[in-house]
This record gives C-alpha cells, structure tokens and sequence, in this order.
C-alpha cells in the first residue's frame, strides 16, 4: 500500500490506461464470437460453448491463481499474460479452422484474460489508500466501461465493412498496445510468507466467499439478460436494440464514480440492497417489455444495479483481507464474476429453453432477491460476531 493518498497516482493511471486498451482490443469481438462460430459453420448447439469456454478459463484461472499472485512476482506474471494474449486474437484470424481449436484458442484467451483481471486488480490494491478503495475502484473498472460502450459498435462495423479477419488483426494491434504500455508499470511489492504445503483453502480466501457470492447472484442476473437480449428483442418484435448497450455502458459510466464515493462511506448492505432492487425490477422489466422504452429503462437500472454492486462488493473484498492475502481475495473475487457469467447465459438459455425469455427473466429475477437474503445473512453474522467480541472484551 502507498503513502500516497491521492487516487490519481502514476501507478494507478498507467494500470488504468493498460486495462482500458486491452479491453477495447477484446471487446470488439466479444459480442459477435458466437456470429464468428456461426459463419464457420460450427451447428448452433455448439455456440454457446464458444462462448462458455473463456468465461470458464477465467473462472478456473482465478480458482488456482489466487495464493500463488500473493507469494510471485506479479509484474512478471502481467507482462506474460499481456503478451501472451495478443497470440490468441491472431489464432481467432488465421488457427480458428475447427470447433475443436477455437474452443482451444478461447481457453487458452480466456486463461490470460482471467491472469491479467487478478495481476491487476491485485496491483491496484497496492497503488490505492486503504480509505479511498470503493471510489478507486468503481474509477478503475471505468476503463472496462468506456471499453464496453465503444468496442463492440467498432468491432461490428469493422465485421460489416472489412470482414472478421481483418477486424481480428485490428484488434491484434490494439491489444498488442496494451502489452507494450504494461513494460512501464512500475512493480508492486512482493509480501514475503513463510512457505508452507499446498492446501485447497489457499486457493480462496474463505472469509471472503460470502461477500463474493453477492456478486456471483447479481452478476448471473446481468449476465443471462445480455446474453439473450437480442434474440429476446427480436421476437418481441423491438427493433434498434444496440441502444440497450449504448444506454447501459452511458448510465455504468456516469453512475460508477458517484456510487464509488458513497460505498467508501457506507457499510456495504446499505449499496447491496438498493442495488439488488434495481436488478430486480430491470429483469421484470424486461420479462414484461411491449417496447424499446422498457427494454432501455431495464438498461438505465441494471447499470446503476451493477455499477453499485460490483464496485463495493470488490472493494469490501480487498479491503477486509490482510494484505498479504490481497491476491487470494481478488481471486476469489474474480471466482464469483466468471461463475456468473458461465451460470447466466447456460442457466438462462435451458430455462427459456422450456418456457420461453420472458419466463426466463422472470425466473432469473429471483437471484437478485437471493442476494438481498445473503446480504440480511451477512449482516446477522456480524452483528452476532461482534456481540460476541463485546461479551469477552
């Protein structure tokens, strides 16, 4: 942790400009690989694999990573992923012959996406004052946003005008970027631990995993909404539904900061449960959407619903673990987003299967009220643990 207690440092913008041009390079294919599978002809049952299969690495890349990034040099291991990352966009242009190798190529993306999320989140941790984390963070993951707004209405264009393989090599060159700026991020330091044999339990931080499954119920909400959204729309007969992206990465990116301010002065219940109310209505929202009013009203506060949650609930994370277990946090972090993110769009997509997207969001809707249960549950638990202490003391 720095002495210096400005968010703003050197450290912290170069990790912010890092992460926000390699994620510009990615997000403009990530909302149109399954379209890539589907034009090589790979059959439609498969697709979503596709898509599962990077959002899986991430998650398992995070699951074995975690007490590992505590103890290693993590300059190092950013520099490897960065580079290494480039490699994968230039096989999706010119390796992606066969399911069986782009599912490979998706791991292996997936698995230096999921390493270069931890390394960096881990370094931010470093660079930030302990009493400003939720509002750094909530300005770090800025980056993603702005990503989020301009990639994927660049990559489409770039599909509709040069073709997918050129669009790959663009986004080749931007990531490519993103790996040069990383060589002048200055290195954190290294919290020295004895060594000890390996257990499972260091794989997590277990004191944490309460807090990141609130992120894992409303992120599955997120992530089975967009995932399905366009399809959703077209039957519904709504037409110019790219605007639901376009209000969403808007709203995410005026409301993050604010939000992130507010979480560094509030206990976490009182973002969570606002937050998860928001969630709820935009998925029953769009259950119930007639029009394209609706579905964007549903993007206006699942933006505020995500952009509340994610930034405290990493925050409280990071936080509350010591920092030599920093790493283990952000990874167990990091478990509950990629897992939301597999569970979403395969639960949602079997559900809606049976009964159809509307049911489907509505269904869905229900993890929103399991986390504000979780988080009632939290709450209990500490306030019983702190009555305790108050007994002994």
């Amino acid at each position: 942790m720095r002495n210096d207690q400005r968010i703003f440092n050197k450290d912290f913008v170069l990790l912010f400009i890092v992460n926000f041009v390699s994620h510009a390079g990615l997000q403009m294919f990530a909302s149109i690989m399954s379209k890539y599978a589907s034009s090589l002809g790979f059959p439609d049952a498969l697709l979503g694999l596709v898509v599962s299969a990077y959002a899986f690495m991430i998650f398992a890349t995070s699951l074995f990573s975690g007490s590992f990034i505590d103890r290693a040099n993590k300059k190092g291991l950013l520099l490897f992923a960065m580079f290494a990352q480039p490699l994968a966009v230039l096989g999706y242009a010119f390796l992606a012959s066969n399911m069986f190798v782009l599912i490979l190529l998706r791991l292996f993306h997936g698995f230096c996406a999921g390493l270069i999320s931890i390394v960096t989140m881990a370094m931010v941790a470093f660079v930030l004052p302990i009493k400003k984390m939720g509002l750094g963070m909530g300005i770090y993951g800025l980056g993603q946003t702005i990503a989020m707004a301009v990639g994927p209405s660049v990559g489409i264009t770039l599909v509709e005008r040069i073709g997918f393989r050129d669009m790959f090599l663009i986004s080749f060159v931007v990531v490519a970027l993103a790996a040069l700026l990383s060589l002048f991020v200055v290195p954190v330091p290294t919290v020295k631990t004895a060594r000890k044999k390996f257990s499972f339990r260091d794989l997590i931080l277990v004191d944490t995993v309460p807090i990141s499954l609130l992120g894992f119920l409303n992120n599955t909400a997120y992530a089975s909404l967009t995932a399905y959204i366009v399809l959703h729309a077209d039957q519904q007969g709504i037409s110019n539904i790219s605007l639901f992206y376009t209000v969403y990465a808007i709203v995410l990116l005026a409301s993050r900061p604010l939000i992130g301010r507010i979480s560094d002065r509030m206990p976490l219940k009182t973002i969570i449960y606002p937050s998860s109310l928001l969630i709820l209505v935009a998925m029953l929202l769009c259950a119930y959407a007639a029009n394209l009013w609706m579905l964007l009203l549903a993007a206006v506060l699942m933006a505020i619903g995500i952009g509340g949650s994610q930034p405290a609930i990493q925050a409280t994370s990071i936080r509350e673990a010591p920092p030599e277990k920093r790493g283990a946090a952000s990874a167990t972090f990091m478990m509950g987003q990629s897992l939301g993110f597999i569970v979403g769009p395969m639960g949602g997509g079997y559900i809606a299967s049976k009964i159809g997207f509307n049911n489907m969001y509505a269904v869905m809707s229900g993890t929103a009220v399991l986390c504000i249960l979780l988080m009632s549950l939290i709450e209990i638990r500490r306030r019983r643990t702190a009555a305790s202490l108050d007994t002994t003391a």
